[in-house]
Formats: C-alpha cells, structure tokens, sequence
C-alpha cells in the first residue's frame, strides 16, 4: 500500500512545482522536502526542462554548505486563474 501512496504522492509534486516557479518563485532541496515531502527534485526539474520550463540553477554557497537554488531563467508569472487551470487537467 504505500507504493501507492508514495507513487501519487510523485505524481503530484511535478504540478505543484510547475505552479511554484510559474509564480515566480524560487525553490530548493530542503524547501521541496518540507513541502511536498519529496527528495526528487532535481528530478521534477529535469522533467519540467524536457518539457520546455526554462529553469535555472544557481549555486549558494551559505554555511559551507553549497546547494542549487531553482527558479525560471524569465520572469515568466502566471495569474492565478491560469495556474489553477493547468492544475484541473
């Protein structure tokens, strides 16, 4: 049973993500994590750039710790009634 869950669970990241940066936002491992519950995210992004999303990653280094900071190369922002649309179909 959690197989299920945990695959819908996946498939539900992809959307979410896709509305996250279409808005303007930018996202990290940690953030997804907390978020969505999820240690793919590199691997929604990939999908999201197959797909035509033009993301960038940028480096930071803070604390000593480097990690990649995710966000739309343009400041591409949707309202909310389109988001909602691309999460209907």
């Amino acid at each position: 049973m959690k197989r299920t869950t945990t695959k819908l669970k996946q498939k539900n990241v992809e959307p979410k993500l896709k509305v996250w940066l279409l808005r303007g936002r930018s996202i990290t491992h940690n953030q997804a994590q907390k978020m969505w519950g999820t240690n793919r995210l590199a691997e929604f992004v990939r999908r999201l750039r197959r797909k035509g999303m033009d993301i960038e990653t940028e480096m930071v280094v803070e604390n000593g710790e480097t990690f990649g900071v995710y966000k739309l190369k343009k400041e591409v922002k949707q309202s909310r009634i389109a988001t909602k649309e691309y999460i209907r179909h």
